[in-house]
């Protein structure tokens, strides 16, 4: 409680924060108010508002650094912490890995989002490691121009940061990687010189299918979970139940079928296991990521692109996530 009390002091002695502006990131806002307050270092902004010392990354919704911006942030605009965590950061797309049975941290999190903020925000738990993508700060170059003319200020848009996503939703532009994996001195896009990156391969069809698959998450009052995901995927691609030599033979069809419909190259942009070309990974068989994300142990969150991917490999649209859930599914 006291600890409470001392942050809504602090809250109380910052003469002014800078509203949310369209699709942006919270750490977005705070980089702003950084630089529109004269603070003497990051550290000092920081300080000031209370967030927690650690990496502020654009795609880890899971680190003490974010659940502080979270509530900074969401006190300091008076938005409801659900509301800003589903349209001002990646929250929205991260929870629909996890499974009704998923109770410790799913609890945490759940909570944070209502504001509870006596309860301890949730480590990392979610391993990324096998991910090949960028995992930095990106930005549009032509959404960079017309924030400066509209807003007077560039800013780190949510709709850039989606994982894996290489394209403007809006410009249709080819998105750079800064290659800040977190924002250490609290910089903007406009900060950015040097070590400017694009993807080297990209899917606009992904692209376009993954972002209006993140806009309903946003927006939706129903949100798809791992278990009513898994169920989507095994009816789709119809993969028995049992037998078990059956179901496994079935796990290495589809993988097959995805692998030649979207492709390796694409696949390696993904995941490590599928650069180089070859069929082994580190002198195993290269893993079937189908089979291990439909059998996987629900105490551990996976990455939500191992279910989205064979998702939009099978030709479903997005509008299959306006179904209510437990009525419509098989």
């Amino acid at each position: 409680m006291a600890k409470g009390f001392l942050k809504q002091w602090s809250f109380n002695m910052v003469p002014f924060f800078p509203e949310l502006l369209p699709d942006e990131h919270i750490i977005s806002a705070i980089a702003r108010y950084h630089r529109i307050s004269g603070n003497r270092s990051a550290d000092d902004t920081r300080s000031i508002l209370g967030v927690p010392t650690g990496p502020l990354k654009p795609q880890d919704v899971f680190n003490r650094p974010f659940h502080g911006s979270l509530e900074t942030v969401s006190t300091l605009v008076q938005m409801p912490a659900t509301k800003t965590a589903n349209l001002h950061s990646l929250a929205a797309l991260y929870r629909i890995t996890m499974s009704p049975s998923f109770r410790p941290k799913r609890n945490q999190l759940d909570q944070w989002a209502q504001g509870n903020t006596d309860i301890p925000p949730p480590h990392q738990v979610m391993n990324d490691r096998m991910l090949a993508f960028d995992k930095s700060w990106q930005l549009c170059p032509e959404c960079l121009l017309s924030d400066q003319r509209q807003f007077g200020i560039p800013y780190w848009h949510v709709a850039h940061q989606i994982p894996s996503v290489t394209s403007c939703n809006f410009h249709h532009t080819p998105l750079v990687a800064t290659a800040l994996k977190t924002l250490s001195n609290l910089e903007l896009p406009s900060d950015v010189r040097c070590n400017q990156r694009t993807a080297a391969i990209s899917n606009p069809d992904w692209d376009a299918w993954l972002t209006v698959f993140f806009s309903k998450l946003q927006t939706q009052n129903v949100r798809p979970n791992l278990d009513t995901l898994k169920r989507l995927i095994t009816s789709i691609w119809d993969i028995p139940s049992r037998p078990q030599k059956a179901r496994n033979s079935r796990f290495q069809q589809v993988l097959e079928q995805i692998e030649q419909t979207v492709g390796e190259q694409f696949l390696s942009s993904l995941f490590e296991y599928y650069q180089g070309g070859k069929p082994t990974h580190r002198g195993r068989r290269r893993p079937n990521f189908i089979r291990t994300s439909l059998v996987q142990d629900a105490s551990k969150l996976r990455h939500p692109i191992y279910y989205l991917i064979p998702l939009w490999a099978s030709g479903v649209t997005p509008a299959i996530f306006d179904l209510q859930w437990d009525d419509e599914l098989p």
